[in-house]
């Protein structure tokens, strides 16, 4: 059967469309009724007053009289109060059921499944339609006669009263007669089972026989609405069956509109019995439980999907929160961490799934912040569905585990301390001989515990002070002496058993009884090692930005210097002939240049902005090209060694490569009669803090070893320091500059090395867990169209380079206007752009002392003109913004110095993009 839904309300809608589908009907839907055109074939419409237009009311008009050929439809009219559509306006168009809200979906279901039997007995021919109405309703009906009703009324109000409101409150008795002079002329069958009536003529001789008590209020106010003019009501009231049984019904009757004496009135009765036993069952059930959460000794809690849905007072006193405060919480509230939280569930999970319940000791925190222990209980209402909810018993099991733990922590005594830190611990008597080690110190010291128990604890823990290398001071024996703990003042270094050295750093303090005697002493000491070396990583890091810091200023006024330097010489040169007495003086000092060019690059290496620009890189073949190249015409050979499964490397490849070429050349001079350099590379997974201050993560550890003349042991620790060289031409970059790149790689370098016997170098850089992308081949150089023409603004605070490139550019025939601030070239852009006379090409210097740089103009020369071309100047050629120009707005990048060439160059692929 096919049903039409003319409603806007998207949750009404999408419940009955569920369903209907599932009795298996045909649905469609207009949220707007305007265009509603009605489909062939039997139709059941559901209309809500609230959103009816004109049309559709003419369609169902249309369809029902001037069509009644047609199969038949029927049409549900869903009223509210206030609606623009009323009962008398459905009937004129054709309405055949009215529904009021509010509505129980078991009357909205009742009378859907109703009409739809209606329409299939109206498709069967000979069959009266207004018999199966009444006969076949799903609810008691009956048609009874109000016209003696009405001319009594009519009388009441020729007495003179108005407030009938009042009058039936106070006036019972005429609601009583009221009652006799209803006629009943007709009821359905299900009356007769609603009242358990033979025939209908039980039911036919009036209202006494059904009407309770609770029957006649209502009446009174069936009786208010009638004399306030209302055609139809609904209210739930209680009747009785004639055997004397009561039953709950809902009550609704509708006055025919074109009844004007009231002698048409149908009155329709839903059963709802069942249904308030239920409720009322329901809360009784909810009135006994609450009765015993009240009074249970322990918390009780209903969890929901992890939220708090209920909780009884005890469970209030315990965690210190109001009811309110615990309804719609997260259980996580009480846990200090979500680790916590979700390994105790995964406990309680695990248990409920193999025994049906678990329980598990755990420790909550309070809304104070305290910390107790509990022991939770959880068992699901479903087992099969714990969407259903948990509930959960929580006995607050602190005192007793307080007790617990004080008992165990007397007998364990001095194993409790010994064992319960980090450190190396060695517990003594009263005479310093030794009790018990832990494993710690059993491993620092190297005796074991069942050799050392019993000896002197000199015998045991042999120190020395690290700077006199005499014996150091006996802090057990101050510590026993005084009653107080006692420091080493100065760095100690401990000898093993085995003859191994370890700075350490130690403390010992007394162990007393209850009664504050002194029975012992207790030693307490750590490995420096670790800790001296981070000392040293981070004033090594520390001083290596102070330098950058200074070298980047250094490097980013030098080269506006070497700007000059370079595009003088450039001009120069351009002026004479090859043949001139000073063209080769001139080619001589542009070397030299270059030659300082590339110390400013290096000395960039250390300044702010420099960091990698990662990528996928194949370490392998990177070794193979930089290695082989460097080591090409020496007598030194390569031994390299890596695996064919080898992971790609996150690495800037440019800065890594000049890792590897530092490297070699250091291994190659440290070998001037020839040897061998062995470089291996291989995967590294760091798990579980395997290497100390390096992030969890995949590595490629490589391992560069020569066999060299060795550095000595004063100057090993300084290496990695800037301008430190052993050799007697050595810049002191190199190292330094291998070092500064591997921490920006967030990675780790360390040396060891011997006199005589070579230096290993070990390397650990981060990678991927996938192949390296194939070597790109390298790409044709393309000729650049040449423009002729041009009009270039140049921003640059130094004057010297303004005039310097205004020539350059002039040289090659283009126009040009200098600024020398960034405010001053927004205004020469917006300028020239109001004339009509837009630049093809502006020229922006990143940085400008004492104000806005480039970064600052090209945003708001982007917001004048979103397609001009802008490139960016600067001496500072690792800066974050000239590897990722685009992402600032610049559509090239030019590095100082650069020559004419590289000026030109650079204009025109710009304006050829």
């Amino acid at each position: 059967m096919q049903v039409l839904l003319c409603c806007d309300d998207s949750t009404f809608i999408s419940r009955l469309k569920t369903e209907l589908y599932e009795q298996g009907h045909t649905v469609l839907h207009f949220e707007h009724t305007e265009t509603v055109h009605l489909p062939d074939g039997p139709l059941l419409i559901i209309l809500d007053s609230d959103d009816a237009q004109g049309d559709v009311l003419a369609a169902i008009r249309h369809r029902k009289n001037q069509r009644p050929d047609q199969p038949p439809i029927r049409t549900i009219l869903l009223i509210s109060q206030g609606a623009p559509i009323n009962i008398e306006e459905g009937v004129d168009a054709g309405c055949d059921d009215f529904l009021l809200r509010p509505f129980t979906p078991i009357e909205l279901s009742v009378r859907i499944k109703f009409n739809l039997h209606l329409l299939e007995k109206q498709s069967q021919p000979g069959l009266s339609d207004k018999n199966l109405v009444f006969e076949n309703a799903p609810v008691s009906l009956r048609q009874e006669d109000f016209s003696a009703l009405k001319k009594r009324i009519e009388q009441l109000r020729a007495e003179g009263i108005e407030d009938f409101r009042q009058y039936f409150r106070t006036h019972p008795e005429v609601v009583a007669e009221c009652a006799t002079l209803v006629k009943v002329l007709n009821v359905n069958r299900k009356s007769l089972e609603l009242h358990r009536a033979n025939s209908k003529a039980e039911l036919l001789v009036g209202l006494a026989n059904t009407f309770t008590e609770e029957s006649f209020a209502v009446f009174r106010e069936e009786l208010i609405g009638l004399t306030e003019g209302k055609k139809h009501f609904r209210s739930e009231a209680v009747v009785k069956t004639l055997d004397g049984e009561k039953r709950d019904v809902i009550v609704q009757f509708f006055v025919e509109p074109d009844s004007r004496d009231w002698s048409q009135v149908y009155l329709a009765l839903t059963d709802i019995t069942e249904q308030k036993k239920f409720e009322e069952t329901l809360q009784s059930s909810e009135s006994r439980l609450r009765s015993i959460l009240r009074v249970a000794p322990t918390g009780i809690a209903l969890v929901i999907d992890r939220v708090l849905q209920a909780s009884n007072q005890k469970l209030c006193e315990i965690v210190g929160y109001s009811r309110e405060e615990l309804i719609g919480r997260p259980v996580s509230m009480f846990y200090r961490t979500n680790e916590d939280y979700e390994s105790v569930s995964r406990e309680q999970y695990r248990q409920i799934d193999l025994y049906g319940t678990g329980t598990i000791e755990t420790r909550w925190q309070c809304k104070d912040g305290t910390i107790i222990d509990v022991l939770l209980c959880s068992t699901p209402l479903n087992a099969t569905d714990l969407s259903e909810g948990v509930t959960c018993t929580i006995l607050d099991m602190t005192a007793r585990k307080r007790a617990e733990r004080a008992l165990r922590d007397s007998e364990e005594n001095l194993r409790t301390i010994l064992h319960s830190i980090g450190d190396a611990v060695i517990a003594t008597d009263t005479q310093q001989c030794v009790i018990k080690l832990n494993p710690i110190a059993e491993q620092l010291t190297g005796w074991d515990a069942s050799e050392a128990t019993g000896r002197n604890l000199k015998e045991v823990f042999n120190i020395i002070n690290a700077e006199t290398g005499l014996q150091a001071e006996d802090i057990v024996g101050k510590a026993l002496t005084s009653g107080k703990i006692v420091r080493l003042s100065n760095q100690a270094i401990l000898r093993s058993k085995e003859g191994k050295q370890y700075p350490i750093a130690d403390s010992a303090a007394p162990i007393k009884d209850a009664g504050g005697n002194t029975n012992g002493a207790v030693l307490v000491f750590r490995d420096m090692t670790e800790e001296l070396r981070t000392r040293e990583e981070l004033q090594r890091m520390q001083t290596l930005e102070s330098i950058g810091i200074l070298a980047g200023g250094i490097a980013h006024d030098f080269n506006n210097i070497l700007m000059g330097l370079f595009g003088n010489i450039a001009m120069a040169k351009r002026k004479l002939s090859p043949d001139h007495p000073s063209y080769k003086n001139l080619q001589n000092a542009e070397n030299s240049a270059d030659r300082a060019k590339n110390l400013t690059g290096k000395l960039l290496t250390f300044a702010k902005g420099g960091e990698p620009i990662r990528d996928y890189v194949s370490l392998a073949d990177l070794v193979k090209e930089v290695v082989g190249f460097d080591l090409t015409g020496s007598n030194v050979k390569l031994i390299f060694e890596y695996p064919e499964d080898l992971w790609a490397a996150d690495v800037d490849k440019g800065q890594i490569q000049q890792v590897f070429s530092n490297l070699t050349t250091n291994a190659n001079q440290a070998m001037p009669e020839g040897g061998a350099l062995q470089i291996s590379l291989q995967n590294l997974h760091n798990t579980d803090h395997l290497i100390q201050g390096l992030a969890t993560g995949k590595y490629i550890k490589a391992v560069v070893k020569d066999s060299g003349s060795g550095i000595d042991k004063n100057d090993l620790g300084r290496i990695f320091d800037p301008y430190f060289s052993t050799k007697q031409a050595g810049t002191g970059l190199g190292l330094a500059t291998v070092y500064s790149i591997i921490h920006k790689h967030n990675g780790q370098i360390s040396v060891t090395s011997e006199p005589g016997k070579g230096t290993t170098f070990t390397l650990l850089l981060p990678a991927k867990d996938s192949a390296a992308p194939l070597q790109k081949t390298a790409e044709v150089e393309t000729t650049l169209p040449l423009f002729t023409t041009a009009r270039i603004l140049v921003m640059d605070d130094e004057s010297a380079i303004r005039d310097l490139v205004t020539e350059m550019l002039k040289n090659i025939g283009y126009s040009v206007v200098t600024t020398c601030n960034c405010h001053e070239a927004i205004a020469a852009y917006k300028q020239a752009r109001e004339k009509g006379e837009d630049f093809d090409i502006v020229i922006l210097d990143l940085t400008i002392p004492g104000g806005p740089g480039g970064k600052k103009a090209v945003k708001e020369i982007l917001q004048i003109n979103p397609e001009a071309r802008v490139i960016v100047a600067s001496g500072y050629a690792e800066d974050l913004v000239m590897s990722r120009c685009e992402e600032y707005g610049f559509k090239g990048i030019i590095t100082k110095p650069y020559t004419l060439e590289e000026l030109q160059k650079a204009l025109e692929t710009v304006m050829a993009s």
